[in-house]
């Protein structure tokens, strides 16, 4: 079900903290041949997605994310 949904969207909308684990990870598990492929698959597209990021302190993990500010 998740990759499914990820794969149908245009975009992916992240809090700050997420944003950082994701950026951690989903770069290095799609380039990872020893992954499984529905994984490999999932962060391959995770990868590649534009992302929005909701912070409040304004900093991300990625600068050329896309971030608000927020209260």
């Amino acid at each position: 079900h998740g990759l499914e949904m990820t794969l149908a969207a245009d975009a992916l909308l992240l809090g700050r903290i997420t944003h950082r684990d994701f950026a951690g990870a989903w770069p290095r598990i799609a380039r990872d041949e020893s992954e499984a492929a529905a994984t490999r698959a999932y962060a391959q597209r995770v990868d590649t997605m534009p992302k929005f990021v909701v912070s409040r302190s304004g900093s991300t993990a990625n600068p050329s994310t896309r971030a608000r500010r927020g209260r």
